[in-house]
């Protein structure tokens, strides 16, 4: 068998510490990652490999000339231009006629090859693909299998509502000839994208082999330290030639814990080291230094009386007297913190540069943790000048105005001072990287919605009170792979600069309200001469906008039926005499009424009542439903419709567009409920300390149900989607059935086997 290793990637995710290296050569307990792929290939009887590479290549070709294993062969591959992974594999064997075992370049394992081998032969598959449980998948590319180990497909990064397994693609793979003609020669191709979903269309089985031995994808500079204290705690099986060997310096000094000291490291009198701990080639620790965790890389150095705490310090990197490198800081190559300089947790300093002395958080810092989750469900969440500051509002606005590319961007925020001074950093952020800013002011939400959306902006951002929420298309969540490379440009600090003369133009929009005023009136075009309506919100500019609607359009304002909406715009209640209080959930059911008694198809969002897809049936229309978070073009197609039907989310419209609809029909609002089907809900959560995939993997194989957005699932009682949150902390259960008290039971019931499957599993201890 030819074994493939992919180690073209740049590892963008590890900077600094890859700026310079390739991505397979970062060192591991004083080894490679490519070394330890090269022994466990060689321990496996695979000696003919070939070596795809493009970034830094020359350093890797200058590794193999040196350290190839006795008896092995190996090859570079270089590719002129990118060909995807599927292709870069083609373009390194496309002579051969062996099966072929592919690996990334820059992951660790101790996957036992020989067994995965074996089961592909056995099962006559195409492909094999190498699995493994992860804690957390959103990182992750995920392969949905049924009992047998049979792909049935896949899903890429997604957040929890969609994580509906915990098994992720190790982008290990075992191909056979079939798989191998399939890709095309010299063209862009890729695995996950292309080849698999051919091979399954064309009825071809794909087999997973679930690894239970060691793996992690060296992703970042988190998972970079992990891995090697899961060397040095002896989690991961070596074999003879792989195990890295620690020379303990001698010296006056303390050691405790698991710890890998490099040829020539020096430690000085009375320093305290806690591992586990990895200290290279060449790195010294000063007197009177404490190191508790962390890693330093060739020729870093720690001064007398500095500490090092589960920092890392690059190649040549140094901490000065009495300096301090905080949790999951990282000190780029030759780059340096000054005598009682402080580098506060999660803070990067990029090569060469220095931490002035005495200075905290100073230097070229490049942002937090790449793996933090910035988003929640409700946006970016916090108190306003606590977790919502100024700093945060301007780091944003430089993410979404880098994203943006010099286009628009569209910005509001609802009243109050502090809202308006965090709207003025984020339009500052996007400006200072050349993107123009639409201004809409100060703003209820749907009348946000509307505005973003009739300027055509690709992103729009809106501040609330303990919360700021990034839409697109048309107004509506924005999707996972925005979110991705939004936390990703805030975790790095790696935003587009424009110069002074090239700063963006700031556009004051506030005269977008009286378009919403005759999108308004257009909902009710045959006037509402005769009708009845209150008004009520808690937002007087609102409530006064829709008072005055109403009046001009004929209706009297000063009785009939009370509309209450919220502040936001978004939600809306009704009261009547006769017909009681229509909530939220059926005022959406019955705005859906009429659209499908004049057979149009409807878009809602995912949680939306299921109760809708009965009545679609009745009057042979369709529901689309999109997610708050779309993973690639799932829910593109509702997307598109929900665009073009705001009155679903704008509760001015929905009561004007309602109110328009009893005028033309000549009915009653109560006339118009009564064609409800009867319908309650109920929503509850469950808490949960742990990555939800794996439970609502469990959840699906026992209860079934369809995955999309969360597990819809049907059950006597009625309907329940079941979904995680964005951040995993929790499960949340959205209930419906014929009766409220049914809908709560429905409830309890899916939390009772959610908690149950939770303690079946082991993971309500800590």
């Amino acid at each position: 068998m030819k074994a493939i290793i992919m180690a073209g990637g740049e590892g963008s995710r590890l900077r600094p510490l890859t700026l310079d290296t390739p991505k397979p050569l970062v060192p591991l307990c004083g080894r490679p990652v490519l070394g330890y792929i090269l022994a466990l290939l060689r321990a496996h009887g695979i000696m003919d490999c070939a070596v795809t590479v493009r970034y830094l290549q020359s350093r890797i070709e200058e590794y193999l000339r040196e350290n190839i294993p006795e008896g092995m062969q190996a090859v570079l591959v270089s590719e002129a231009v990118p060909l995807g992974t599927a292709g870069g594999v083609k373009n390194a064997c496309a002579d051969t006629d062996k099966e072929v075992l592919v690996l990334s370049g820059d992951a660790l394992c101790d996957v036992d090859l020989g067994a995965a081998i074996d089961l592909h032969h056995e099962s006559g598959a195409a492909v094999t693909i190498v699995g493994k449980r992860v804690e957390d998948p959103r990182e992750y590319g995920l392969v949905l299998s049924d009992e047998n180990g049979f792909v049935k497909g896949f899903v890429e990064k997604p957040p929890y509502s969609q994580a509906v397994t915990d098994l992720a693609n190790t982008g290990i793979y075992i191909l056979g000839k079939r798989a191998l003609d399939m890709i095309p020669k010299g063209q862009p191709y890729d695995f996950a994208c292309d080849l698999f979903g051919q091979l399954l269309s064309q009825g071809e089985r794909l087999v997973v082999y679930e690894t239970d031995g060691y793996w992690c994808d060296i992703g970042d500079t988190d998972s970079y330290m992990q891995c090697q204290y899961d060397i040095l705690l002896g989690r991961v099986r070596l074999e003879g030639g792989m195990k890295p060997r620690s020379i303990r310096p001698q010296g006056r000094y303390e050691a405790a814990g698991e710890i890998y000291f490099g040829t020539g490291a020096a430690v000085g009198e009375g320093a305290v080291i806690s591992g586990p701990c990895v200290v290279g080639e060449g790195a010294v620790i000063g007197a009177g230094a404490v190191v508790e965790g962390g890693v330093l890389l060739k020729n870093a150095r720690i001064g007398e009386r500095a500490k090092l705490e589960g920092a890392l310090l690059c190649r040549g990197a140094a901490i000065k007297a009495g300096g301090h490198a905080a949790p999951g800081s990282v000190v780029g190559p030759d780059g340096v913190i000054g005598r009682d300089a402080r580098l506060l947790p999660g803070r990067r300093v990029w090569p060469g540069r220095r931490v002035a002395d005495g200075v905290i958080q100073a230097g070229d810092l490049i942002g937090q943790s790449g793996k933090e989750t910035f988003f929640d469900d409700e946006g970016l969440t916090g108190e306003i000048g606590v977790e919502l500051t100024p700093e945060l509002l301007a780091r944003l606005g430089c993410a979404v105005g880098t994203l943006a590319k010099r286009g628009a961007v569209a910005v509001a925020c609802c009243e109050g001072k502090g809202m308006a001074a965090l709207k003025g950093a984020l339009a500052a952020g996007i400006l200072s990287t050349g993107s123009r800013v639409l201004d809409f002011g100060c703003v209820w939400r749907s009348l946000f919605d509307f505005s973003a959306s009739f300027t055509a902006c690709p992103l729009g951002v809106y501040l609330a009170p303990g919360t700021v929420q990034v839409v697109e298309d048309g107004a509506l969540g924005c999707c996972r792979s925005t979110e991705r490379k939004l936390e990703t440009l805030l975790s790095r600090g790696e935003f587009l600069r424009a110069p002074a003369e090239g700063y963006g133009e700031a556009m004051e929009m506030q005269g977008i309200q009286a378009l919403y005023c005759c999108e308004l009136l257009r909902h009710a075009p045959l006037g509402l001469h005769g009708f009845c309506a209150r008004v009520k919100s808690a937002n007087r500019q609102l409530e006064t906008l829709l008072r005055g609607t109403l009046e001009r359009l004929g209706c009297d304002t000063g009785s009939g039926p009370l509309l209450t909406v919220d502040p936001s715009g978004r939600s809306l209640k009704i009261e009547d005499g006769e017909a009681g209080e229509l909530g939220e959930e059926h005022l959406l059911a019955l705005t859906a009424l009429t659209e499908f008694l004049g057979q149009h198809d409807i878009a809602v969002s995912s949680d939306a009542p299921y109760i809708l897809e009965e009545m679609a049936k009745e009057y042979h229309c369709k529901v689309y439903r999109y997610y708050d978070c779309p993973v690639g073009q799932a829910d593109e197609e509702a997307r598109t419709l929900a665009a073009s039907q705001p009155y679903f989310r704008d509760a001015l419209m929905m009561a004007v567009r309602l109110l328009g609809c009893c005028k033309r029909s000549g009915r009653t609002l109560i006339e118009l409920a009564r064609q409800l089907p009867p319908f309650e809900t109920a929503r509850s959560e469950l808490q949960t300390e742990y990555s939800p995939a794996r439970l609502m993997g469990s959840f699906l194989k026992e209860c079934g149900g369809e995955a999309a957005e969360g597990i819809r699932v049907a059950h006597p009682l009625g309907t329940a989607l079941v979904r995680p949150s964005k951040r995993g902390d929790r499960i949340r259960v959205f209930a419906q059935s014929v009766s409220a008290e049914a809908s709560r039971e429905l409830c309890e019931d899916i939390l009772e086997r959610l908690r149950r499957l939770q303690e079946t599993q082991g993971l309500t201890e800590k």
